[in-house]
């Protein structure tokens, strides 16, 4: 009796092995059928064909990139050329212009400067008209504004290079702005500063080109405003 237990026991036990072997084997099947290599393959495929079309999108990418900057490279040159050739004819020309305009300027033998000479700017508008002996400004020197019209800036004379004699500077509108006298190349004597409308604004003296004695200032209407004594261009 006890054998028969036993037998029955072992019968059961081999049928529950068999039933859990099966029940493991259907619960593992599914995971078999999506095998790595085809996930993998899945995944994978997908990325290789953008990768291919981005490859092939690159070159065309990269030459839409480039082809702006080449455009933009070729427009600055050809206008730092056409600057150049400008600069040049403009040079060119002025030269021209300023030979031909200065072609009554006299030389000596040895090269310096001899009678009146006239200088012009780039647009042919005459800047002065100088003096000269031997090389150096001697009698009458006017300076121009640089405009049309011939608008005297400076006028003054001139011996042995050095500025002599009498000196009148002038506004644009011909107002005399300043006037006083120089004696081998220094101020001396007695200088007289204007406003505009041709009212007195300083006056004063010079001796050896420093103010010297009383200076006086006036406001525009004409008042006395201000007395100065100075000494050697020292003024208190």
């Amino acid at each position: 009796m006890y054998k028969i237990i036993i037998y029955i026991f072992l019968i059961f036990f081999v049928s529950a092995s068999y039933s859990q072997t099966d029940s493991l084997a259907q619960k593992q099947q599914p995971p078999e059928a999506n095998s790595p290599t085809d996930s993998l393959a899945q995944k994978q495929q997908p990325p290789q064909v953008n990768s291919q079309t981005d490859s092939l999108a690159q070159p065309d990418s990269l030459a839409q990139k480039q082809q702006p900057q080449e455009t933009n490279s070729k427009q600055e040159n050809v206008k730092q050329e056409k600057k150049s050739t400008d600069a040049i004819s403009k040079a060119e020309s002025y030269l021209s212009k300023k030979k031909l305009l200065e072609a009554d300027n006299k030389r000596d033998e040895l090269n310096r400067r001899q009678g009146v000479w006239k200088i012009y700017n780039a647009d042919g508008i005459l800047l002065s008209e100088i003096e000269y002996k031997n090389g150096e400004r001697e009698g009458k020197c006017i300076i121009y504004y640089p405009i049309e019209g011939k608008k005297v800036k400076e006028e003054m004379q001139y011996f042995d290079g050095k500025r002599d004699e009498s000196y009148v500077k002038k506004f644009l509108s011909g107002q005399t702005a300043l006037e006083g006298t120089y004696a081998m190349g220094f101020k001396t004597g007695s200088w007289t500063f204007y406003y505009e409308d041709g009212q007195t604004k300083t006056e004063g003296e010079y001796d050896g080109g420093k103010r010297d004695g009383e200076w006086k200032s006036y406001d525009r209407k004409g008042e006395l405003t201000r007395t100065r004594k100075c000494n050697n261009g020292k003024c208190k």
